[in-house]
């Protein structure tokens, strides 16, 4: 089993999605995956593209906290595992993504707060 163990906030200026796929290809050179990878208090507003966000090889889900500074969530997942469908949720202290995913064979409903 692999995880990451460290914070990755991805405030303007300091973002570090570079240091995220490095850390992805090393794990694939171990044969270990990550179906997903979910951040919290992420920090972004709606002026950041996902491009500006894109691991390769990855799908981004985000909500973001636009009224105030900090907050927000993203979740990375793999493109062999489709989103077939992604709610946000905010209500003006939280926010959060519902993300289901489906394949031919079964479902799954990933909540992000």
């Amino acid at each position: 089993s692999s995880g990451i163990n460290a914070e990755w906030p991805l405030r303007p200026g300091r973002w570090k999605v570079p240091e995220l796929s490095d850390l992805i290809k090393e794990e694939k050179l171990k044969h270990h995956s990550f179906p997903f990878v979910a951040l919290t208090e992420t920090w972004l507003k709606s002026y950041i593209s996902d491009a500006q966000l894109r691991l390769p090889g990855y799908t981004v889900s985000r909500s973001d906290r636009d009224a105030k500074t900090g907050g927000g969530v993203l979740l990375y997942s793999h493109v062999n595992i489709p989103v077939s469908e992604c709610t946000k949720f905010d209500d003006g202290t939280c926010e959060g993504i519902f993300c289901k995913f489906s394949t031919d064979c079964d479902s799954a409903l990933i909540p992000l707060l």
